[in-house]
């Protein structure tokens, strides 16, 4: 992937993918085949750009169904 491409793929991080969930290895892999024009980019291509360009999804650690909300 070229410079451009690279800061492009990074403003497309700041949105949903298309299928509305999050950014991952495999979806990264997919938008890359369709940006370069590649028949096929392994699915760790995309996991190596997620870290190269420092995404991380950030969610809220999950509640336990019994735990007190006030403890919480």
């Amino acid at each position: 992937m070229k410079e451009e491409q690279f800061q492009k793929f990074k403003e497309e991080l700041k949105e949903r993918p298309a299928d509305g969930g999050i950014w991952t290895g495999p979806k990264v892999a997919r938008w890359i085949e369709k940006e370069t024009g590649r028949e096929k980019v392994e699915n760790q291509r995309g996991w190596d750009y997620l870290k190269k360009s420092r995404y991380s999804c950030q969610k809220p650690r999950p509640k336990h169904k019994n735990g007190d909300p006030v403890e919480q």
